[in-house]
C-alpha cells in the first residue's frame, strides 16, 4: 500500500524494498549510530537524526536522486521528510512502521 503526496509517500515495508531496488534510490538510515550497528538494512548508509549536523548532511545530497528512509517505527521519518520537502527533494520514500515493521513482514 502507498500513501502520497507529491514525491514524497509511505510505503509498507515489502514495497518500500522492491521500489529501493527497482529505482536504484539510496537508503538512508536514520537511526542513532548504536541502533545501525545493532541492525540495519542491507547497503544503508546512516545518518544519525538526532546529531546536530542531520540537516547538514541532508543538504550535501542530491536533491534529484530517489531517497528511502527508516528508522525504528517510523516517527523520526515524519520529521525527516518535512526537513527534505524544506531542502527541495524531489523524491523520498519512508518505510511505514520503520525496522520494526519490517522485521515482523519477514514472518
Amino acid at each position: 500500500m502507498v500513501t502520497s503526496s507529491l514525491n514524497f509517500s509511505s510505503l509498507d515495508p515489502k514495497t518500500f524494498i522492491a521500489m529501493q531496488e527497482d529505482r536504484k534510490g539510496t537508503l538512508i538510515d536514520i537511526r542513532t549510530p548504536a541502533e545501525y550497528a545493532e541492525h540495519h538494512l542491507h547497503g544503508a548508509i546512516n545518518f544519525d537524526f538526532y546529531s546536530v549536523d542531520f540537516e547538514k548532511q541532508l543538504e550535501n545530497l542530491d536533491k534529484t536522486h530517489p531517497y528511502f528512509i527508516y528508522c525504528r517505527t517510523g516517527s523520526r521519518t515524519n520529521t525527516a521528510m518535512d526537513i527534505m520537502k524544506s531542502l527541495k527533494f524531489q523524491e523520498v520514500y519512508d518505510m511505514k512502521g520503520g525496522i520494526i515493521a519490517w522485521e515482523v513482514s519477514l514472518n
